[in-house]
């Protein structure tokens, strides 16, 4: 210690780097942090006076720094904070900064391990501030690595895969090889849970061969705990007990609290899937009280491991018990998703004993946790992760929901499932606010405790290893109406149905399950009882359903491309609702790219041929433009033709002296008819172009394009028609709602508006389709327009035989 310090004092002048390098590397990390900082040679240079320390000082801030590490690693995190609060207390001004530094990584890291998110999310803001400032590397590596953990924690996995990766380069640059492993064995954790098994074992092999080497035995506990980890999620029993028993037989010499509990946890959840009830019991409890009260996360984990052993033995009022007290540990660290985990452990208890009633209400319930965590990712693709990781939860509900016949319970999973910016946009925005980031804020408003959480994920996502993140500069559309993501509240089912009015239409909620691939339906009719089921979903059909998400229809595809899709419409439906009878479609993630008219039914007719169709993204959009779409377009009309299509032109109404018709000037004021009212209807000619950032875009001319975000702020005419490519979807979203223009238009107060959900094909056929439905829009509503030009069309054995990108893709958006 003692020629540390004396190196430390001269840590300003030039050949300070050699010295240091000439010296055994330190053990302890007190007196390696310091060591770091002069091999680095950022210290150099610096004034003398910041390295005029006294021994005494010296040694009392390295004592503090022990006092702070050891505390940690026994889990007391009591001791902890105050070691290092002292530590950071101990900073002299004028001196250089490291004391501070490390005093607050070492308080972030208490308050981690102590569940308190926020704290520690400052503090390793703070931190990394100021090592960035001063140049201090192995600082913001020590403090990037646990940031990982937090995206862990309370964000997404994949952030949290990127910041371990980060970390381990710039560990690699400088040889850091402890810190280069732990950084792997955070990366192996985040695979897992991306399910990159692969990936996973990769990273975590090759720390535990960098631990293994350096003799680190808190590093091996920590890489064999997340190898058990892998091998139990991927039920290779057998390799996860060996490597979960390693870890025990380290940890538990060493005091290593948490990464004996964990280990104890995970052999136990081994012994459960290997038949050994009471072996998996005793391991249980053993990890309960080697948690203790200072680890909330252990216990809780250990009682749900005990309430599943209790559920293996048919005890399930015992397993209710044991789930009900990890509820509430889950939810006294606020970790959502994990109480999730509770919450289906006590439906699937309930369901058991013969109470659906309550099981449906638990379902619910964790589908509600899951659905507050995805409300707090500022990020589209970290909110799809979500749906992605934990769906399971409203698939769950959804089957639960359908076998109590409880119709509200499905209503209200649906809308979790539907995705929640266009129903944020819809519900909680006023109408002044324009600009994304005011949209964003009047929904955070309108939920405190979700406003919170995400306030936490944005400065968790505003920090980051090495250099400056560009993510909110070169955000994608998606991201930037993210925060538009609103929860679904299931008390409010009941106003939300009752604000439902469809009029004389049929309302038909669908939507995909997998595991097993199921299709899952509820039609509320125009008269009668409610009809809820649930029905096999063929292989061909759901392949047809992916390709038309990802590619879309075909433009020189016939009838045989969609007649697997026959299997959407239950024969009960169409028991129900008679020819002719308009029915409003809610089809929810990749069924939003079907093309609903489309749909081959047992009479070798079509669904738009046999009723009027309208589709909608959620039931809250339904009931946000209901009656929207039972009057005719109107008689002003305004309409544009981009010089760049071939061959679709307007001339449905030439000659009709019963409408104002104009043709606007250019695309600058098609543009300006779309975006501001002016006409009672806008129809649009143009090429449709999707792009990953924007999602797509309409070609209105040559460097003249509409995209969805310009329609954040638009006061649209009540009726829009375009023809075009890609209007109402875009190929190869990730899961959640469809933000296009469409939809959009539909949010900010369009009645109804005809779109595509693919290409449509540009040739004068296509436009004779096109101009029979503008033709009947002048005297009916738009589904029912679209209804007479489909039949007026298959009417011919050559079109019905012909290429459905002629008339398929279009489909009329809104309620009847």
């Amino acid at each position: 210690m003692q020629q540390l310090w004396a190196l430390w004092r001269d840590g300003y002048r030039a050949d300070s780097v050699r010295h240091a390098l000439a010296m055994p590397v330190p053990g302890r990390l007190s007196l390696r942090c310091r060591y770091e900082a002069l091999c680095e040679g950022n210290t150099i240079g610096r004034p003398a006076s910041e390295f005029d320390i006294t021994e005494q000082l010296w040694r009392e801030q390295i004592t503090l720094f022990d006092a702070g590490d050891m505390a940690l690693r026994r889990n007391d995190t009591d001791s902890a904070t105050a070691a290092f609060d002292r530590l950071v207390r101990s900073q002299r001004e004028g001196h250089h900064p490291i004391t501070g530094i490390d005093g607050r990584i070492g308080l972030a890291d208490a308050h981690r391990q102590a569940e308190r998110v926020d704290e520690a999310v400052d503090l390793y803001a703070a931190a990394l501030a100021e090592a960035s400032s001063c140049g201090y590397g192995y600082g913001q590596v020590r403090a990037g690595i646990p940031l990982g953990y937090l995206h862990l924690r309370s964000g997404s996995a994949a952030r949290a895969a990127r910041e371990f990766e980060t970390a381990s380069r710039v560990a690699l640059d400088n040889d850091w090889r402890l810190e280069i492993a732990n950084a792997l064995t955070g990366l192996g954790e985040a695979l897992q849970r991306l399910r990159n098994a692969t990936g996973s074992m990769k990273a975590l092999l090759a720390a535990l061969t960098i631990f293994e080497a350096l003799s680190s035995d808190e590093g091996v506990v920590n890489a064999t705990v997340q190898l058990g980890e892998l091998c139990r999620r991927n039920r290779w029993l057998a390799e996860a007990a060996g490597w979960y028993g390693q870890a025990i037989d380290i940890a538990r010499p060493r005091s290593m609290s948490i990464a004996l509990t964990n280990a104890l946890d995970g052999l136990a959840e081994v012994q459960l899937a290997q038949g050994d009830r009471l072996s998996a019991i005793r391991n249980h409890f053993a990890a309960y009280r080697v948690a203790g009260p200072g680890n909330p996360r252990g216990r809780a984990h250990a009682v749900n491991g005990l309430a599943r052993c209790a559920v293996n033995a048919r005890r399930y009022e015992t397993a209710i018990k044991f789930f009900s007290q990890g509820l509430q540990l889950y939810l006294s660290i606020d970790d959502l998703t994990a109480a999730a985990t509770s919450e289906t452990g006590i439906a699937h208890c309930r369901e058991a004993l013969g109470d659906l009633e309550a099981a449906v209400q638990h379902r619910v319930s964790a589908v509600t946790l899951v659905e507050a965590m995805r409300a707090a990712q500022l990020q589209h693709a970290h909110q799809a992760e979500y749906f992605d990781r934990f769906g399971t939860a409203h698939e769950m509900a959804v089957r639960t929901a359908l076998r109590a016949g409880d119709a509200a319970a499905f209503v209200a999973v649906f809308e979790s499932m539907a995705g929640r910016r266009l129903a944020g946009l819809m519900t909680s925005v006023p109408e002044s606010a324009t600009a994304a980031e005011q949209l964003a804020e009047s929904v955070a408003k309108a939920n405190d405790q979700a406003g919170q959480r995400r306030t936490r994920t944005r400065t968790l996502d505003g920090l980051a290893l090495g250099e400056p993140r560009s993510d909110q500069a070169n955000q994608s559309f998606d991201d930037t109406v993210s925060g538009l993501y609103s929860a679904f509240d299931p008390t409010e089912t009941e106003n939300l149905w009752a604000q439902t009015d469809t009029g004389d239409a049929h309302l038909l909620l669908i939507v995909a399950l997998r595991d097993p691939d199921e299709l899952a339906w509820l039609l509320r009719p125009a008269r009668g009882q409610l009809h809820i089921g649930l029905q096999d979903l063929p292989s061909a059909t759901r392949e047809v359903i992916d390709a038309l998400h990802t590619d879309g229809l075909p433009l020189n595809t016939g009838p045989e491309f969609v007649a697997p899709l026959g299997e959407l419409i239950p024969s009960a439906v169409l028991d129900v609702i008679a020819p002719d009878e308009p029915i409003v479609v809610v089809p929810l993630g990749r069924l939003w790219a079907v093309p609903w008219t489309a749909i081959p039914l047992p009479d070798a007719t079509y669904l738009g041929e046999r009723n009027p169709v309208s589709v909608s993204p959620s039931l809250t959009s339904v009931a946000h433009t209901s009656g929207g779409a039972r009057q005719p377009a109107g008689t002003r009309i305004a309409y544009w033709e981009s010089p760049t299509v071939d061959h679709h032109r307007v001339v449905a109404y030439h000659g009709r002296d019963d409408l104002s018709v104009e043709r606007v000037a250019d695309a600058a004021a098609c543009r300006s008819a779309i975006l501001e009212a002016r006409t009672d209807l806008v129809v649009v000619v143009a090429h449709g172009r999707p792009v990953r950032a924007l999602v797509h875009y309409l070609e209105l001319d040559e460097h003249v394009a509409l995209t969805p975000a310009d329609m954040l702020d638009a006061a649209p005419p009540p009726t829009i028609i375009l023809i075009s490519c890609w209007g109402a979807h875009a190929p190869g979203r990730v899961s959640g709602d469809p933000m296009t223009i469409a939809t959009l238009a539909l949010a900010r107060g369009v009645r109804a508006i005809a779109a595509t959900t693919s290409e449509m094909l540009d040739d004068p056929s296509s436009s004779a389709f096109v101009n029979q439905f503008l033709s009947a829009a002048t005297v009916h509503p738009l589904p029912q327009a679209l209804h007479i030009a489909t039949r007026r069309w298959l009417a011919r054995p050559a079109n019905r035989e012909g290429f459905l990108s002629r008339w398929a893709p279009l489909i009329t958006l809104g309620a009847w």
